[in-house]
């Protein structure tokens, strides 16, 4: 079968300027804008904000089933939230608007907005940016994290890479990992953040980038976030990608080998650490096999709650604990479908790129069980951007977009 997306090119249309715009502004440099308080208003956010209320009535022209589906699931569990935030409030509002927003607009555009307006040409630029857009973050990031082992400082550009009026340094924001090194943070402030959003894309960049060296850039710059939620989910992916290849032998040869020195990445990362231990004053395997499970033990000691009547908190590290936690297991049962229900279905199999957009759905939802960081700018952007584009390879192959290819 022919491809859907054509090859990008230099000169675009307004549309394809536009979702390139969404791509740059909340992977490329997400935490580009201002904040408000304590509340941050970022440029790609804003974009997203905006750009949904002016094409509401693209919504009037029909939606396929499964964004019908989507968008039921998504408004469904916001709904669940917005009862228990009402019933029995809430203690922070930059995470209460934040779920508002993870819930409730940006579904509304991925799943609802987006599969109409995206045609091929845009959908190839979109692509393209989302390729370049985890090099250049990788890359940066490795920069960074060389800039602060020699200076002891990280490389800023206000407005682009931290928020203008930004309350918090970026040495403040639990990045430091031992006197000297720091997580790898590229331009999102949090060496998590940015691997929760990176491993979600990760497996959608494997299978449109064939070049080896971009290849062990990205995973490199994975590795020296120095984080082990973000080593399990890399761990998970590699383990998961290599028994496909193994099974499904028209798999070919480049990306069984890229697996195979991303494998050995971990493994050279590991012993490097394992040699140092005694320079970094830091037993390796008991930073590996923490009994504490870096703070978060506590998050996995919750109750099973029917009705949850206490204030609600911030959500926690270990999303799925927090979720029945604050909203109980109908919650948890709201939450799991809203988010995970198109891994259950057949005919997002069928084709590759489905398939890699359907791991990283797979990846956040083992990462929720670590550190998911759900609250955070752009971690719902990034899983609802793989949701989108899911839904527009099937409105694509059972009905053509709206518009013409431009």
């Amino acid at each position: 079968m022919d491809r859907i997306y054509p090859r990008a090119s230099i000169l675009v249309s307004p549309r394809s300027f536009f979702f390139g715009s969404l791509i740059v502004w909340n992977i490329w440099f997400p935490k580009a804008g201002i904040y408000v308080g304590s509340v941050p208003l970022t440029l790609g956010y804003f974009l997203v904000g905006v750009s949904t209320v002016a094409c509401l009535p693209v919504l009037l022209s029909g939606l396929s089933r499964y964004q019908a589906l989507g968008l039921f699931l998504a408004e469904t569990f916001l709904g669940w939230y917005l009862l228990f935030n009402v019933a029995n409030g809430y203690d922070d509002e930059g995470m209460f608007i934040s779920c508002l927003v993870s819930f409730g607009i940006l579904p509304l555009f991925w799943v609802g907005l987006m599969p109409l307006l995206l045609t091929r040409k845009s959908y190839s630029v979109t692509r393209t940016a989302i390729r370049y857009g985890l090099i250049f973050t990788a890359a940066y990031g490795i920069v960074n994290f060389i800039y602060f082992c020699r200076t002891g400082a990280n490389l800023s550009l206000p407005g682009l890479t931290n928020g203008l009026a930004a309350p918090v340094l970026l040495s403040d924001r639990d990045n430091l990992r031992l006197p000297g090194i720091e997580k790898l943070i590229s331009t999102y402030q949090n060496g998590n953040l940015y691997g929760v959003c990176t491993l979600q894309l990760l497996p959608f960049f494997l299978l449109i980038e064939k070049r080896p060296i971009p290849r062990l850039i990205v995973i490199a710059a994975l590795i020296l976030t120095l984080s082990r939620s973000v080593w399990i989910g890399l761990s998970v992916l590699l383990l998961c990608s290599s028994i496909v290849t193994v099974l499904r032998y028209d798999l070919n040869r480049a990306t069984a080998k890229a697996l195979s020195i991303g494998g050995a990445l971990v493994a050279v990362s590991a012993a490097v650490v394992w040699v140092t231990r005694g320079v970094l004053d830091r037993n390796f395997l008991a930073f590996i096999a923490d009994p504490q499970l870096g703070g978060r033990l506590g998050e996995l000691q919750v109750p099973w709650k029917l009705l949850p009547l206490h204030v609600i908190h911030p959500e926690w590290e270990i999303v799925w604990t927090s979720i029945l936690d604050n909203y109980g297991y109908f919650g948890v049962v709201l939450f799991g479908a809203a988010l995970f229900w198109p891994l259950f279905v057949a005919d997002f199999y069928k084709h590759s790129e489905p398939r890699a957009l359907l791991a990283g759905v797979f990846i956040y939802a083992v990462m929720c069980c670590e550190d998911g960081g759900i609250e955070l700018i752009p971690t719902m952007f990034v899983f609802w951007l793989l949701i989108g584009l899911l839904l527009f390879h099937d409105r694509y192959r059972t009905k053509r977009p709206l518009f013409s290819d431009v």
